[in-house]
This record gives C-alpha cells, sequence and structure tokens, in this order.
C-alpha cells in the first residue's frame, strides 16, 4: 500500500509548488508594473526652485502666493527670502501673485525648473490710494482734484531742495528757483501767483500750498528765502527733507481737496508721505551719489592788450573832440601807463566768482516689520556747494518711525525725526550776491584781487564769513482704535522745535576799514493737535455711506533777536563789543509772533457701486490774529464723480478702460491780519 501512495503524494506535492510559484510570479510582475507606473509618474513630475523679487527696487517679496491649476489654487507661498520651491507636473502654469502687484505667470517644463521671478506694481489709476483731507481713499471714488507722484519718480535725483523734483511732473504747479544758493527755497505756485495783500517791503504777499509731512502741517512760507524776501538763516524747511525718505507726494488742487485744511490750504496743498517698513526681513539699503555743478556760459572777455586797444579806439572814434580824447587817455593810468606791470594784467575776473563743483550726498535705511509691527531708521549727509563763491549747502538728518498694530481694532504709529542745515551765502544773502555784478565788469588790465587791490568785492566773495544754521525736532504719536465695527476714533499729537542762526562778519579790509559783526537767532516752536471720528457703513450690497467729524488745534510761537557791532577790536576777533556805538544796533526783532487756531468740521461721503459719487465737507477756522469780533471763517465743499464707464452701455466697448466726469465747488478765506493789526 506504501508504494501504491507515494506516487499520489509526490503529485500532490508537485501540484502544491506548482499554485505557490505562480502566485510568487504573479507578484513579482504585479510589482515590476507598479515600479514602471511609479517611474512613469515620477518622470512627469519636477521640483521649481527661485527667488521673487520687485522690478522697481530688486528687494526681495516675501508672502507671495504660488497658484496652478484651473481654477488656480494656491500651492505654496515664498518665504522671508523671497524663496520658493513647489513640485509640480511639467508644463504646468504657475501664477505668482501679491497685494498691489500685478500677477506674474510662468509655465514650469522640464528643462527649466530653477528661474527667478520680477514682479511689478500694479498700474490700474482708477485703485491707486490717494490722500484728500484727513482720510485715504482710491481714485475711482475721490471727487477733489488732485495729483499722486511717486517716491520712484524723484529718486536717484540729489537736489538740496525736494520741491525742485516737482518741477514740470505736475499740472499746474509752477516752481521757480530765484536762486542758485543751495538750500533755499525758490517760488512755488499751485493756485495763483500773488494776493491783493502787500507786505511791508512793498512786495505781494507769496501763495505758496500748504505742505503736509506725515500728516502735520508744515510752515514753509514764512522767514525763508523765497520770491523777494528774505530773512533769517534762509533755510528753508523743506530742504531739511533727504528725497531718498519720501514714499509718495499728493498734490490737492481745488477747494473740494483742500477744504479740510482751511484758510490754510486756499492755496493748495502738498502732502508728503515718509518711507515705512514693509518686509519681514530687516532690509540695509544704501545709496550714494556723487555729482558735479558747472557754472552755464558765460559771457565771453576781451583782456589784456585787446581791451586797451578796444577802449582806446572806442574814445578816438566817439568822443567829441581829438583833443578830448587824448586828454581822457592820457589821465586814465591803466589805458596810458602801459609799461606798468600794475595795469598790464589780463584778469578774468569771472573765474574768481564761478566755479566747479564736486557734490556728494549719501544715505543709509534699515527698514523691516509686518503688518503687526514695522519699523524704519534713515540716516542721511548731503554736501553741495554752490557755483558761487563761498555758498553752499549741508544737510544732516536722521529720522526714525514705527508702527505697531498688535489688532485689526488699534493702531500706533510714532515718528521722530531731527535735521540740522548748514548753509554758507558768500558776499550775500543767497537771493542776490552783492559785488558778483559790480566786479566782472572791472577791467582785465588790472591785477587779481588780493589786500592790496582795489577790488574787494571779488575778494570779499572768498573772505566774507557768513554762517548760517537751522535745527529742527520734531516728534509725532498718532493712536486709532475701533470702538464698534465702522466707527473709528483717532487722536494725532504733534510737537516740532526749530532754532536758527545766522552769523556774518565782514573784515575791516573789505569795508572801508570798519569791520562789522552781524549775529541772528530764532526760536519757534509749533504744538499741534487733531482728533477725528470716522465711520463707515454699508447699505445693502451698493450703497456706500463714510465720513468723519473733526476737532483741530494749532500753537505756533516765534521770537527772534539780532545785533550790529561796527568796528570790532581786530579782524580775528568778532566781538563782543564794537567800538562805534553809532553803528552797533540790536535786539528783539519786530516779527515776534504767538498764534492760537482752532478748527473743525467734518466731511460726509456717498457713492453707489463706486458709479456715483458725492461728497460735502464744511470746516471753521478760528485765528488769535483774526480779533475777538470777527468770529470763525467758514469753508464750504461739495463734489461729485460719475464713472459712466461702469454703466450697462458702456460696459461692451472694448475701447473704454475706464472714463468719468468731475465736478467741484468750494470756498477757502485765507486772514490776512496779524496781532499788530488788530490790536495795535
Amino acid at each position: 500500500m506504501t508504494r501504491n501512495r507515494q506516487p499520489f503524494v509526490i503529485k500532490k506535492l508537485i501540484k502544491l509548488k506548482l499554485v505557490k510559484m505562480r502566485y510568487v510570479i504573479f507578484i513579482f510582475v504585479l510589482a515590476l508594473l507598479t515600479s514602471f507606473s511609479n517611474e512613469s509618474v515620477a518622470q512627469n513630475k519636477i521640483t521649481v526652485k527661485g527667488v521673487v523679487r520687485d522690478r522697481s527696487t530688486g528687494a526681495v517679496k516675501p508672502d507671495v502666493t504660488i497658484s496652478a491649476g484651473k481654477p488656480p489654487k494656491a500651492i505654496a507661498k515664498t518665504d522671508a527670502g523671497g524663496a520658493f520651491s513647489v513640485t509640480v507636473d511639467a508644463g504646468t502654469e504657475l501664477v505668482f501673485s501679491h497685494a498691489s502687484f500685478a500677477s506674474f505667470r510662468k509655465t514650469a517644463v522640464g528643462n527649466d525648473n530653477s528661474f527667478d521671478v520680477s514682479i511689478a506694481p500694479a498700474s490700474d489709476p482708477m485703485k491707486e490710494v490717494v490722500v484728500q483731507g484727513f482720510r485715504t481713499r482710491s481714485r475711482e471714488t475721490s471727487t477733489g482734484s488732485s495729483t499722486v507722484l511717486s517716491g520712484r519718480a524723484i529718486q536717484d535725483v540729489p537736489v538740496s531742495n525736494v520741491t525742485e523734483l516737482l518741477q514740470g511732473k505736475v499740472a499746474g504747479l509752477n516752481v521757480q528757483n530765484n536762486t542758485g544758493s543751495p538750500g533755499a527755497m525758490g517760488t512755488i505756485n499751485l493756485r495763483g501767483v500773488s494776493s491783493v495783500n502787500i507786505s511791508a517791503d512793498g512786495f505781494l504777499t507769496p501763495t505758496s500750498p500748504l505742505f503736509v509731512i506725515d500728516g502735520v502741517p508744515v510752515d514753509a512760507n514764512t522767514n525763508y528765502e523765497y520770491g523777494f524776501q528774505g530773512g533769517g538763516p534762509g533755510i528753508s524747511p523743506l530742504s531739511l527733507i533727504p528725497p531718498e525718505d519720501i514714499e509718495q507726494f499728493d498734490i490737492l488742487k481745488d477747494a473740494a481737496a483742500t477744504s479740510q485744511y482751511g484758510s490754510r490750504g486756499a492755496y493748495g496743498v502738498i502732502l508728503i508721505t515718509t518711507r515705512r517698513g514693509n518686509s519681514k526681513v530687516p532690509i540695509v539699503q544704501y545709496s550714494s551719489n556723487i555729482f558735479v555743478k558747472s557754472p552755464p556760459q558765460l559771457r565771453q572777455v576781451v583782456g589784456g592788450r585787446a581791451e586797451r586797444d578796444f577802449r582806446i579806439n572806442q574814445i578816438l572814434n566817439y568822443d567829441t573832440s581829438m583833443r578830448g580824447a587824448l586828454a581822457l587817455i592820457n589821465n586814465t593810468p591803466f589805458l596810458s601807463d602801459s609799461l606798468n606791470p600794475f595795469y598790464n594784467n589780463s584778469t578774468n575776473w569771472q573765474d574768481y566768482f564761478f566755479r566747479s563743483t564736486f557734490n556728494q550726498t549719501h544715505n543709509l535705511s534699515i527698514r523691516g516689520g509686518d503688518n503687526t509691527f514695522n519699523y524704519k531708521t534713515n540716516l542721511n549727509y548731503y554736501a553741495e556747494d554752490g557755483i558761487v563763491q563761498n555758498t553752499g549747502f549741508k544737510r544732516y538728518s536722521l529720522g526714525m518711525n514705527a508702527l505697531y498694530q498688535p489688532t485689526t481694532a488699534f493702531k500706533m504709529l510714532v515718528n521722530l525725526t531731527s535735521s540740522l542745515g548748514e548753509k554758507e551765502n558768500g558776499s550775500g544773502v543767497g537771493l542776490v550776491q552783492t559785488g558778483v555784478a559790480q566786479s566782472v565788469a572791472t577791467s582785465s588790465l588790472l591785477p587779481p584781487p588780493s589786500l592790496f587791490s582795489e577790488n574787494s568785492a571779488a575778494l570779499a566773495t572768498s573772505r566774507v564769513k557768513n554762517q548760517n544754521k537751522t535745527g529742527n525736532l520734531a516728534t509725532t504719536l498718532e493712536l486709532q482704535y475701533d470702538i464698534v465695527e465702522g466707527i473709528r476714533l483717532g487722536n494725532l499729537l504733534s510737537y516740532a522745535f526749530e532754532s536758527g542762526t545766522a552769523d556774518n562778519f565782514v573784515p575791516s579790509f573789505l569795508n572801508n576799514g570798519s569791520s562789522e559783526s552781524y549775529n541772528y537767532n530764532h526760536r519757534k516752536y509749533n504744538l499741534y493737535n487733531r482728533s477725528t471720528i470716522n465711520f463707515v457703513k454699508t447699505l445693502g450690497d451698493k450703497n456706500n455711506l463714510s465720513g468723519y467729524v473733526f476737532n483741530e488745534i494749532n500753537s505756533t510761537g516765534f521770537r527772534a533777536s539780532a545785533i550790529s557791532l561796527g568796528q570790532t577790536a581786530h579782524d580775528q576777533i568778532q566781538g563782543p563789543i564794537g567800538y562805534n556805538w553809532t553803528a552797533t544796533r540790536g535786539g528783539t526783532l519786530n516779527n515776534i509772533s504767538d498764534t492760537r487756531q482752532h478748527g473743525y468740521g467734518g466731511s460726509v461721503s456717498y457713492n453707489y457701486d463706486r458709479k456715483y459719487v458725492i461728497d460735502f465737507s464744511y470746516r471753521f477756522d478760528g485765528l488769535s490774529t483774526n480779533g475777538p469780533s470777527t468770529g470763525y471763517s467758514q469753508n464750504p465743499a461739495v463734489s461729485a464723480r460719475w464713472n459712466f464707464n461702469r454703466e450697462p452701455f458702456f460696459e461692451n466697448l472694448p475701447w473704454l478702460e475706464y472714463g468719468s466726469l468731475r465736478a467741484s465747488w468750494g470756498r477757502n478765506i485765507k486772514p490776512t491780519g496779524s496781532i499788530f493789526d488788530v490790536y495795535g
């Protein structure tokens, strides 16, 4: 029986082994197919890496969203250094997007898996943010006439005064540089070139616009050189602002745009916004400019023997008689005594007044932060020598600001700026250079200027000491808080202190043997506070109502003193006692001021689907210089806008991107009185 069962067992074992082998082969083939499938799928996936940068500044852009698919879905974001790394299918279109920047599209292919991306700021002018009154709004919903100029448009242009950069860039704004003296302020006209008020010097009162720097009004029209007037150090406060620190200009033109600034905005308003930090990674940026300034083409000069022959021929040909002509020639030493080396020169007097200069500016900024907290520090140095000898301007400035916003309901902004300006006026006052016009007409036969020559004006250009300094310290604290949804309280408090000095010394050998020392100093303060309540309400889907009310207080004080000493003890001793008491005078100047201003009012704006917009504003202004019986001046304004591109019958026109009509009416009253007029 054993022999009969053995073949059955062997057959059964063989069948069992065949079943197991088939199972192993099936598993092996399945694994092999799976491996080929995964390898094929992996071959369709690529990893794309790179860095995203701002096209205009070259700075890295963190938090840029990277999307893919249809519809696009966010798959990654750039890190703090702007870097990204994503794994997608070959041929996938990647979309890089960021707030206020135009989207950038790039197709990922197998042989191009590492590249850099540059995104540019969005250029839709209707979404441009403008500042009008005490709030910001989009261009599409603004009804006042205003122009926005980005700080990028003025970068890399070294100037001593930022107003020089506005010439030719804003319609209706006229900027004239009345003097080539660096640091001085030219004439700025935005709404009219003069007023009916006449100053004590017999000139029309300047009508320069109001300047507002980071929300704080700045007096740029008093005690500084502009037009035909000059006083004090002659340094414009706008010269103390580094152009590298400016983020944006907002130029407000019509009464509707300037109504909330009341009487001070009667001649227009120019808002200056400085930069803030906006990067999670601290950005350290250094810029430097080296530039050369040369005088314009000067008059052609006939010198030496050619001048002598020309003068002699003129006298011989045009005198009344030959005898009179010969007598005049013989009695003129520098014409008749041609062998005397004192009268045998070829001096070009223009060379002693004008020069080419080598100038420089350096700017260092450190900024960073996010929406919760950001900061910025800016250090600037500027040095420019004027093309007229002994003239120039230097600026040292340090500005710091910070923003703290722990929640969407609370915001705190802090600004602190300090600056020092040094100005040299040569032998003049910056606006007028005494002696230049007269001395350049001096005969070239005379020797160059020296202690023994009679042409002291040319020597005074380089030897007169005329030092002027202005120091400014300003601080601002702004708080905003949402008490309920749609209602925000705000308060801005600012204090600024300014000190200016002017020291002028003329040695005796330049002033008919009598030295003269002049010293000037002034102190000025400005305390400003503005409280606002802003509200926003949406009614339904298309009705939007917003507005604000405000209360504004401004206190300004100014006091200046000057002293003039005649015949000091020595040319190297400038004081303190003068020998000629009749030429010594001084004391407190009569331009002392102590002004109080109170303003309050509000504005209401309504728009329907951003299609129809209407604004109404009203402000009351009270000034201490008006007197108690004058009361408050009233400054109303109403304006409207129709964005007709949003009408249904215009939506299908391919050639019309946007279009609007705007109309405004307003009234600004500019007081012209002074405290002396009111109280005698």
